[in-house]
């Protein structure tokens, strides 16, 4: 199969987003390092803006993948499954940004709350839910004889857990002495 044009422009702009991201934490740990507060603030917004587009054209880009190699069922549940990983992850990202606004009290020691860390958890695993389906979907639907087939499921399968691996990590990182930092940015690195 050849690929399509609109997929191949979602990963383009998926490697320029995670390059700016990257550029941007350099940044932000220079501003840090320099005293900086402004320069950091908006580095590290344009850091979690920069990844949030990345990771959700990486999905995009995933689904559609899924969504040409299957059939009409498997694409619905793999669709609802996203989707309700997405309303998850979304209400998490709302919970953190207004636990740091300082609009929400933190919990203890100025960590992530209760509500804050299950909602987290439950994204994670419902995203752990979409992976393992999707995956699946794709290995039940696509011609695995062909050696190319067992290629794009490899890098389905690799590109999804890393993914997960991130999420976890950035979920873990909120919880109250959890140094998570340095194996997120290892899996960020991945």
């Amino acid at each position: 199969r050849t690929p399509k044009p609109c997929s191949m422009h979602m990963a383009g702009c998926f490697f320029i987003c995670t390059s700016v991201g990257c550029s941007l934490a350099m940044v932000a740990i220079s501003a840090s390092c320099a005293g900086r507060s402004v320069l950091f603030s908006t580095s590290v917004a344009g850091v979690l803006l920069s990844e949030t587009l990345a990771c959700c054209l990486l999905q995009l880009v995933l689904y559609l993948k899924a969504e040409a190699e299957c059939k009409a069922k498997e694409c619905t549940e793999i669709r609802l499954r996203l989707f309700f990983t997405g309303v998850l992850w979304i209400g998490w990202a709302a919970l953190f940004l207004l636990r740091i606004a300082g609009v929400l009290e933190a919990g203890y020691h100025g960590d992530a709350t209760k509500l804050e860390m299950m909602v987290g958890a439950l994204a994670v695993l419902s995203f752990l839910d979409y992976a393992v389906h999707c995956v699946s979907a794709v290995r039940s639907c696509s011609d695995c004889s062909e050696m190319g087939s067992w290629r794009g499921l490899l890098w389905t399968a690799l590109l999804l857990g890393t993914t997960l691996c991130q999420m976890a990590l950035l979920v873990i990182s909120q919880i109250p002495y959890v140094e998570a930092s340095f194996s997120f940015m290892a899996v960020h690195v991945l």
